[in-house]
């Protein structure tokens, strides 16, 4: 009886443990579900490693279903130079994409593979427009426009006192009202909305220039480095990139992004609807996309940046870290000092 009574209170002992474990990492995954884009780029280099799903959740404690979906979702088709256009077999099973694969340069079947800022890039495109959707049908949109449209274009009644007198006929926010009157959606416009038109358009908030970029980004990527570099790399292909501003653009509006080829004397400008980082990310992104990864990795070698607000998230215009052994060349950044007078 006495060792039955202890064999209970052992099990009973390591059913708590395993309660006790299995809800803190329940509790850690749920908390931090989220990847990030740093999360991404570790999920990349590993799978350049030839990890398993298994070894990255132990690397970077994230579901091993999480990191398994997100690969899957968020793989890019690679189509160019292949002359059978069946896709490749070891896609159809983890980890579902050929950045590791020994024989991905001579193999002539369709590719896939997985690429840390596309796929948050897709992830944040994704996480905007599930938010921007209409939240009410056009039922309702008709209903509420019936009540509220008289009342605001004859009787001038404000936002306020529509919410004071039919609060139970609006089932949304004051800020989703202004929204829907933005989209169009009610017979009411601005011009109806006295006090709004005298209001200026307010611009999108630069979030880079509150949040200074990490300062050991900059460590070895000075001039100084550029000028020590190019010793021992002279045939190096050098970008040099910068923004140009007008008056209205250095406020917050539209601005325009350069790319200039010293070698070919090349230049390329984009339009960016603002001075931010994102932007800046999203063109060399798209070139990514239309380049593959030697030759984006050769035209891109050596970028001269200055310390623009633009230029605060350089590690989305990378490649890739420097932790496969296997990589050959890498892109450069260097941050040039206003106040030094540099020769370019």
């Amino acid at each position: 009886m006495y060792f039955f009574i202890k064999i209970l209170l052992y099990l009973f002992y390591f059913y708590n443990i395993f309660c006790v474990l299995f809800a803190y990492r329940k509790d850690f995954y749920e908390k931090f579900k989220h990847l990030s884009l740093e999360d991404r780029y570790a999920i990349q280099e590993y799978l350049n490693l030839g990890f398993t799903f298994t070894a990255i959740e132990n690397m970077i404690s994230k579901s091993r279903r999480t990191i398994s979906k997100e690969v899957f979702k968020h793989r890019i088709f690679r189509s160019k130079l292949a002359s059978d256009l069946n896709p490749c077999p070891l896609t159809s099973k983890p980890p579902y994409i050929c950045n590791s694969c020994n024989k991905k340069a001579s193999c002539k079947k369709i590719k896939y593979t997985y690429d840390a800022s596309s796929a948050h890039n897709d992830y944040l495109n994704v996480l905007v427009n599930t938010r921007t959707k209409l939240k009410v049908s056009k039922e309702q949109i008709a209903d509420i426009n019936e009540v509220i449209s008289p009342l605001m274009i004859n009787k001038h009644h404000s936002i306020n006192h529509l919410y004071i007198s039919h609060s139970e006929d609006i089932p949304f926010a004051k800020s989703t009202f202004y929204k829907y009157i933005d989209l169009g959606l009610f017979d009411v416009k601005n011009i109806d909305l006295h006090r709004k038109v005298r209001f200026k358009t307010k611009k999108e908030l630069n979030s880079s220039s509150s949040s200074i970029a990490n300062p050991k980004i900059k460590i070895g990527r000075f001039y100084k480095d550029f000028q020590e570099y190019m010793e021992l790399h002279p045939n190096a292909s050098i970008v040099e990139m910068d923004t140009i501003i007008g008056t209205q653009c250095g406020k917050g509006g539209k601005c325009m992004l350069t790319i200039y080829f010293r070698a070919s004397h090349l230049m390329l400008i984009y339009l960016l609807p603002y001075k931010q980082s994102k932007y800046v990310s999203k063109v060399f992104n798209d070139l990514r996309i239309l380049l593959n990864n030697d030759e984006y990795s050769r035209l891109f070698e050596v970028i001269l940046i200055d310390n623009g607000t633009e230029f605060f998230d350089p590690l989305s215009i990378k490649i890739n870290f420097n932790i496969a052994k296997n990589i050959k060349k890498h892109i450069i950044y260097y941050f040039l000092i206003y106040n030094q007078n540099i020769p370019i």
